[in-house]
């Protein structure tokens, strides 16, 4: 009897060894489950974070672009304006002298 008393306490060890290997198992598939979830929502935060960064600079380049294209356009304004005001008493002369040419003193 003592025998079979002691195949049964085996066998009884035996299932609460799988049972407590299962338990463990179980337990590690759901914090590593946990884990893997934390680390995608870090992982989208960290994303969200950088996005924003980057669409900020994005946004402060091109107000700078834009600045720097605003004054060019504003300087070489100017600089026709000057062209024209200085050759506009060119531009009258020539176009008296081409009336007068052509109708002359008659």
């Amino acid at each position: 009897m003592h025998v079979i008393d002691e195949v049964k306490k085996i066998e009884r060890d035996a299932v609460n060894l799988e049972v407590d290997y299962q338990n463990k198992l179980h337990k590690l598939e759901q914090n590593t489950q946990d884990k893997i979830a934390e680390m995608k929502r870090n992982i989208e935060k960290e994303l969200a974070t950088f996005q924003s960064d980057e669409m900020a600079k994005k946004k402060e380049l091109l107000a700078v672009l834009k600045k720097e294209s605003s004054e060019n356009e504003a300087q070489e304004i100017a600089k026709l304006q000057a062209r024209f005001a200085a050759r506009k008493d060119d531009l009258v002369n020539a176009v008296i002298q081409e009336v007068m040419r052509k109708y002359g003193n008659s």
